[in-house]
């Protein structure tokens, strides 16, 4: 299938800005997009990117993964995010500072159908659960399951939170440190951000045509090695639901500070 997207240069790379690649790999179904690595952090990159991704990830990407969705869900879309969700509560479960009392309030930023908000408050991990979804048929699904869910930061009722996640959001940003600066003042002191990216060392799942940078463990660590306001405190792996080798990287980042 023929993907079509409206793209625009990236000249620099989106960590250190540098300008210096080594080519990597060009999309066989895309020509104008090709992955490079920066000769300077090593971050991995593409040099084409979508030029309006609030519009492409409103209208365009779940018909891209599921040609025939409508306002439907189908059974795929809700096993992808079941079996996810599963594991990444038990992480969160796991590594959370205070295993006797939940996070009171709880952001999932691209948070598809509520399903991962909804699971953490089930099990007692969290006490109440916010999302930010760009496309209807989530955003709707979402808030149908009781997940109060905007399209965007600015909307939501609230602008504190104790537990933020990202679930495989943060590959999809072409400026993931201008996202990462507009995400930080709503994580309250103390709270813990998680963030959860396939591998670029060993997932193929890290290299799409909307995924502009695909991070390895160590250009994930030097992203966050930005903000002094964020400490790292685990950082961990597990299995791609699909392929039992392949794995994606996590991140638990505690907010410093006031």
């Amino acid at each position: 299938m023929k993907i079509e997207m409206n793209l625009k240069s990236n000249p620099r790379c989106p960590l250190c800005g540098g300008t210096a690649v080594t080519y990597m790999a060009t999309f066989p179904d895309i020509p104008e997009i090709s992955y490079y690595q920066c000769d300077d952090c090593n971050t991995i990159r593409q040099d084409m990117v979508i030029s309006d991704e609030e519009e492409f990830y409103t209208t365009s990407y779940r018909q891209i993964l599921y040609p025939n969705s409508d306002d439907n869900i189908s059974e795929r879309e809700e096993l992808t995010e079941k079996n996810r969700a599963k594991i990444q509560t038990e992480l969160i479960s796991h590594y959370r500072v205070d295993k006797r009392n939940p996070y009171p309030l709880h952001l999932d930023f691209g948070c598809g159908l509520g399903t991962l908000a909804l699971t953490l408050q089930e099990e007692g991990v969290v006490s109440f659960s916010y999302g930010v979804e760009l496309n209807e048929a989530y955003k709707k699904r979402a808030n149908d399951l009781g997940v109060v869910t905007t399209a965007t930061l600015e909307e939501l009722p609230c602008d504190g939170f104790d537990l933020i996640t990202l679930s495989h959001v943060l590959e999809h940003m072409s400026d993931p440190v201008l996202f990462i600066d507009r995400l930080i003042p709503y994580l309250n002191r103390g709270g813990m951000l998680f963030v959860d990216v396939p591998n670029a060392t060993t997932n193929r799942n890290a290299y799409r045509p909307w995924h502009p940078v695909a991070y390895t463990p160590q250009t994930l660590s030097q992203l966050f090695g930005r903000w002094s306001v964020l400490e790292p405190r685990v950082t961990c792996s597990y299995p791609d639901q699909w392929q039992p080798v392949p794995e994606n990287i996590v991140m638990f980042l505690c907010k410093q500070g006031g």
